[in-house]
């Protein structure tokens, strides 16, 4: 071994001083670490709900804004198992089941099932100018009978559905709710509005705005069990 200076003796001897100082250091590192990273699982574990959620919002906002919601839905309905829609039920409380019946006589051939006492109504709300479905919207229908109301919400399709006490005149005062859209609404036309040009749409929409639509009872055949009802909004 060749000499050492002066200068590699204390280069060594300060090497040696450091070197516990160093490893302090590490392990403090290390376990600040260890406490960050268990701080943070602790906090995923107790908001792991509330971030789920806020996660689908940020979805279902990029799909809807990028305009793909309705290729997303089509893509996972075509994917999904098939099988039996069930059917949609009116948001106001419907009374208690009776129990079963006893087993009714043989019903005589030729003779008509029958009819329930309700009607299934279901239909599409759509936005005027660019026939893109109107999801969220709530929907009211009042019977000019007994001042029952009933309520449904559309989907992200824009479809929705209630069931409806059969009548036999009278019919319901329909109205339509939505935070970016006008109050009132319009009937489908015939033709249906979304096959019409986009000038002919905001001429009906010009006419919808300097005048009061007025709009008769809902009141399908009595012997209609699926009526279907469109409506179109237009925006604020």
């Amino acid at each position: 071994m060749r000499p050492r200076d002066r200068a590699e003796i204390l280069r060594g001897v300060l090497d040696l001083q450091q070197a516990p100082l160093r490893r302090r250091r590490a392990v403090l590192s290390g376990a600040l670490l260890a406490g960050l990273v268990s701080v943070g699982g602790l906090l995923f574990w107790f908001q792991r709900a509330e971030l789920g959620g806020a996660c689908r919002s940020s979805w279902s906002f990029a799909l809807e804004w990028l305009g793909l919601e309705e290729h997303f839905h089509s893509r996972s309905q075509a994917q999904a198992p098939a099988s039996r829609p069930a059917e949609p039920s009116s948001l106001v409380s419907a009374p208690a089941a009776a129990a079963p019946a006893a087993p009714a006589a043989a019903r005589p051939a030729g003779a008509k099932p029958a009819r329930p006492d309700y009607w299934l109504v279901r239909g599409l709300v759509y936005d005027l100018y660019s026939l893109k479905p109107v999801s969220g919207a709530q929907l009211s229908f009042v019977s000019r009978a007994n001042g029952e109301e009933l309520l449904a919400l559309t989907d992200h399709t824009g479809h929705y559905s209630l069931k409806a006490a059969r009548l036999s005149s009278g019919g319901y005062d329909v109205a339509v709710r939505h935070p970016r859209y006008q109050d009132n609404y319009l009937d489908e036309n015939d033709p249906p509005y979304r096959t019409l040009s986009l000038e002919r749409r905001h001429y009906a929409g010009s006419l919808f705005l300097q005048s009061q639509v007025l709009h008769v009872p809902f009141l399908p055949p009595f012997d209609e069990d699926r009526p279907w009802l469109d409506l179109v909004l237009m925006p604020r």
